[in-house]
């Protein structure tokens, strides 16, 4: 018998062996694949899917796999980890409006709302409307002598509790010195270095300041970096006056600032205000500006100083709609009405 035949029936057993064995090996490998498909890798691709909700920032996502102990302990410290950070956020978020309602009350606390006046040689009214992110505005008037009264409104650059701060501090010093006997420009100059030191956020405050010898409708004005003043001359319209600027207090130490005089007759009026009003945005983002200011003052120009600031919130409130007020809206209006009475 030939050796081929010999062991002819040896081979081919030993390769149905083979073939056998290589079947068995990959149906348990395509099992083992699905198995590991169907209780792992499927079940990682959901725990990925509700994490990229989460980071995404969508907190309320749970994630609920729980197929598995392994998986199901994974879910629980997922979900579990996400609820404190949840209890964190709200935290921070309690914190912070306390930090809001701490800076309104200081802002509120700040200005002063009497506005009768013993002296009728004029009318004074002013407004100011916080925004939900406080920032810094102010409006202050005083006597400086028994015939003069200083005006003055700001801004300071940033928002929250520090804002407010600096703003007491400002109002503050501005007061002070006026009521020492300061003229602007000294004033100005030494509160400027005042607010220089130790500014480390470096922030700073536009301000206008006015002091009208209310005998002679003299007023001697000072504008560091603040919005343009209108005026409306009796009988006539309010319009821009373009008066000069100098920076704001607080930007750069030892600066020197030079006022200028503006008379007013009996009967002129003057308006100052923030950027809150011009700046504002309706849904649309378009700004409601200087013309549309204009256009309201002119509008109500014969109505008292409040009716004044009033017609022009109103006018501003229906431009704005149901957009989000982003700053703060701070006006003050001064009527001139001449020397007082005997």
């Amino acid at each position: 018998m030939p050796m081929f035949e010999v062991y002819d029936g040896r081979d081919i057993q030993t390769y149905e062996i083979m073939l056998a064995d290589i079947v068995f090996f990959t149906v348990i490998y395509v099992l083992i694949s699905l198995l590991v498909q169907n209780m792992v890798v499927d079940n990682l691709l959901r725990v990925n899917k509700s994490l990229n909700k989460i980071t995404d920032g969508d907190l309320n996502e749970k994630v609920d796999v729980y197929t598995s102990s392994e998986f199901a302990s994974l879910s629980d410290d997922i979900n579990l980890t996400v609820d404190v950070l949840k209890g964190y956020i709200d935290a921070a978020k309690k914190r912070m409006e306390q930090e809001l309602l701490l800076a309104h009350n200081i802002q509120d606390a700040a200005l002063p709302k009497n506005f009768t006046f013993a002296h009728n040689g004029f009318e004074l009214f002013a407004t100011m409307d916080p925004a939900r992110e406080v920032g810094g505005d102010f409006y202050d008037f005083f006597f400086v002598g028994p015939d003069r009264i200083a005006l003055v409104i700001a801004d300071v650059s940033d928002k929250g509790v520090p804002a407010a701060l600096f703003m007491m501090r400002s109002k503050t010093a501005i007061r002070g010195l006026a009521e020492s006997g300061y003229e602007p420009e000294d004033i100005f100059f030494r509160v400027n270095n005042q607010l220089c030191e130790g500014n480390n956020l470096n922030m700073f405050v536009t301000v206008w300041m006015g002091i009208i010898d209310l005998q002679t409708g003299d007023m001697k004005c000072l504008n560091a970096g603040h919005e343009y003043p209108a005026i409306m001359r009796k009988g006539g319209e309010y319009e821009i006056l373009k008066d000069k600027h100098r920076l704001p207090l607080g930007a750069m130490k030892d600066m020197t600032y030079n006022s200028y005089m503006l008379h007013l007759d009996p009967g002129d009026c003057l308006y100052v205000y923030t950027d809150g009003i011009p700046d504002a945005i309706n849904l649309s983002e378009e700004e409601y500006g200087l013309e549309r200011m204009l256009k309201a003052l002119n509008m109500y120009r014969d109505a008292s100083m409040e009716g004044l600031l009033q017609g022009v919130k109103a006018d501003q409130d229906e431009f704005v709609g149901s957009a989000d007020q982003f700053d703060d809206i701070t006006m003050l209006g001064f009527r001139y009405n001449g020397p007082q009475d005997s």
